[in-house]
């Protein structure tokens, strides 16, 4: 029997071909066999861990969403027209980003002309 290659990261190299144009070396992988439970106790603890990573990323998605509002949430939560917002936006009452042709608020300055032009009312 041939002795075994030396290993390299776990990785044993098959055979080694160069040439002076080209140069391969094919790898195998080594197998590693453990008991169907533990197996199955591995799997469940990824399964789980995937579920915490999808909920997280979740969770950060709704957050960076509920930070921004277009112009038609505003303008439908402040029951303004969209030339009234406008107006409200060139004369730097309300702040905005614009991305593309379309303006975003963020909900913190909507909530802020909320309460204010609650008290205006009042």
């Amino acid at each position: 029997m041939l002795p075994l290659p030396q290993e390299m990261d776990g990785v044993r190299p098959l055979e080694a071909n160069f040439t002076a144009d080209n140069s391969k070396t094919r790898y195998i992988m080594e197998i590693v066999i453990i008991e169907r439970e533990a197996f199955e106790t591995f799997m469940a603890e990824v399964s789980a861990l995937t579920e915490k990573v999808d909920r997280l990323c979740a969770r950060g998605t709704e957050r960076r969403l509920k930070k921004w509002m277009d112009g038609e949430d505003v303008c439908r939560l402040l029951r303004l027209s969209p030339k009234t917002l406008q107006s409200m936006r060139d004369r730097g009452i309300v702040a905005c980003s614009q991305v593309g042709r379309k303006f975003y608020y963020r909900s913190e300055d909507v909530v802020r002309l909320v309460s204010e032009k609650q008290e205006g009312a009042s």
